[in-house]
């Protein structure tokens, strides 16, 4: 088998965090990854194609080809988390709740994280999953505890306007089922953002090596 018939061919967008165009660094002051058009086959790179582009055809250390690959894929899923979050916590903020305005700057921080690719803009939405995660868990950790007759009779008396139904299984059941979801949905924007670029990662960056077309 050719080395060629191996190579996976790929293609990503023009707004990748990982493609910068020559227009966007005129004083090529920012250091590059070199890629070239592709006529030999290295085993430590990837072939990707670069939309918008004439169907421009470049190298690329497989390292960062791969996560400028997994940043496209990615991308539509946590913007579609982060409309979902907005949308919701902008109802608790039409109740009157202050914690969903703030909450709704998280996930609007998160939107716009997704159209610039800026890891500082979803730092804050990052912090937010973090802060339902701890809330799914303390709320189970708060359920089990009112399985004790004694806490739960303490509580009755501080909130007698509480009503609590009889029987907890099911709120305990349904609060581990929220709480793995929002871990999971945590640990999805937690990887998104570790394959962001930061400022020291400029020189990853495939810009003025791209082929003139």
């Amino acid at each position: 088998m050719s080395r060629q018939s191996e190579t996976e061919i790929a293609t990503i967008s023009t707004d990748n965090p990982y493609v910068m165009m020559a227009t966007e660094d005129s004083d090529n002051q920012t250091p590059v990854v070199t890629a070239t058009v592709v006529s030999t086959f290295p085993s430590q790179t990837r072939t990707i194609y670069i939309n918008g582009l004439d169907n421009t055809c470049i190298e690329v250390p497989t390292e960062i080809a791969d996560k400028a690959l997994q940043i496209q894929s990615m991308g539509r899923g946590i913007k579609c988390i982060c409309f979902i979050d907005l949308v919701f916590n902008l109802v608790y903020m039409l109740y009157g709740s202050v914690i969903g305005f703030i909450f709704s700057l998280a996930s609007a921080s998160g939107i716009y994280s997704t159209y610039y690719q800026s890891r500082s803009l979803l730092t804050c939405y990052l912090c937010y999953q973090y802060i339902m995660v701890l809330s799914k868990l303390l709320t189970i950790i708060f359920y089990i505890a009112l399985t004790d007759s004694d806490v739960r009779n303490t509580f009755h008396e501080n909130y007698p306007q509480i009503q609590l139904p009889e029987t907890l299984a099911a709120p305990i059941f349904m609060s581990s089922m929220l709480f793995f979801i929002q871990t999971y949905i945590a640990c999805y924007v937690r990887k998104y953002y570790n394959l962001l670029p930061n400022s020291g990662d400029k020189k990853y960056f495939v810009a003025r090596a791209l082929p003139s077309v």
